[in-house]
């Protein structure tokens, strides 16, 4: 684990951000925690990141039409979520029963 402080106001916050190792359980407590601390994107922001993320995609790269397919539907969910469109299903494939966000 690897520990940060960032400004918010007039005090610092410490984020403890999981190493390389990919621990889902880690990543998403530190999501949530940095998400109560008010230290999320908005909406918007989000997207101009994801946008940015794609522009520094490199072209010759075996990854990156996969990378880019993850950052566009990350996208998407961003602005499913964002205009309410909670859908847990592709729109043509019928009712869901599941209140999933599909995201």
């Amino acid at each position: 684990m690897m520990t940060t402080s960032t400004p918010a106001g007039d005090r610092l916050q410490s984020i403890t951000i999981p190493e390389t190792s990919v621990d889902r359980t880690e990543i998403l407590a530190t999501a949530i925690d940095m998400a109560r601390m008010g230290r999320g994107f908005t909406a918007l922001d989000a997207l101009d990141w994801i946008v940015a993320m794609v522009g520094e995609e490199d072209p010759t790269s075996a990854y990156h039409d996969a990378n880019v397919e993850r950052l566009l539907r990350l996208a998407a969910c961003i602005w499913s979520l964002r205009h309410g469109l909670l859908l847990s299903h592709p729109p043509d494939s019928g009712p869901s029963d599941d209140l999933d966000t599909g995201c």
